[in-house]
């Protein structure tokens, strides 16, 4: 009678836990995608329009944070159509709980250091979105400013005031990257990375 015992490895042999950290994995790294590659391709972000007075730059909406945990999209134009008055504007959408009547001012931050104030808001829009209202603003800057604000060091936000309210917009760092680029882009392309005389 022989006496032989079958040996079986189950050391290569993937188990459930296995396999679901695996599939978790691979599943975590196909949504992380398309986030890294619009980080690596910003140039898809950008619209230009040329005209015979000039060139205009549009920065497709980008996610923002708002200060109160909210939601925005803001959208960036470079408009260079007239040199010696060129403005750069920024157009948000922003939902909240009551209608924003007015935009009383803004400001552009890097950091904590204030690098411009608006020349001007303008109301596109304010609409019931069921129990909340959608509203859209563009304020505008000097050409120069906004530039800077995009291309110098620092943390670019910008703060809108309104109906006696403060309100912070941020981007993360996938936003700024793009922002950051592209600033460098229009810079480079409209001689405004250089020092006014």
């Amino acid at each position: 009678m022989s006496n032989t015992h079958s040996i079986t490895n189950y050391g290569n042999t993937p188990g459930p836990a296995r396999l679901v950290l695996g599939y978790c994995f691979f599943l975590a790294l196909l949504l992380s995608l398309p986030a890294a590659s619009q980080a690596q391709k910003p140039e898809k972000e950008l619209i230009r329009r040329s005209h015979p007075e000039g060139i205009m730059f549009f920065i497709r909406p980008q996610d923002c944070t708002t200060s109160d945990k909210g939601k925005a999209v803001a959208d960036f134009t470079l408009d260079q159509r007239d040199s010696a008055t060129g403005t750069f504007a920024i157009a948000f959408t922003l939902i909240t709980q009551d209608p924003i009547r007015n935009v009383d001012s803004s400001h552009l931050y890097l950091g904590s250091q204030r690098m411009a104030s608006s020349l001007v808001s303008e109301r596109y829009f304010v609409e019931p979105n069921g129990k909340k209202w959608t509203n859209r603003y563009a304020i505008r800057f000097t050409h120069y400013e906004g530039i800077h604000w995009l291309i110098d060091q620092g943390t670019p936000t910008f703060t809108v005031f309104y109906g006696g309210r403060e309100l912070n917009f941020s981007m993360g760092s996938g936003e700024q990257f793009i922002l950051r680029t592209l600033g460098q882009v229009m810079a480079i392309e409209t001689g405004l990375d250089q020092p006014q005389d």
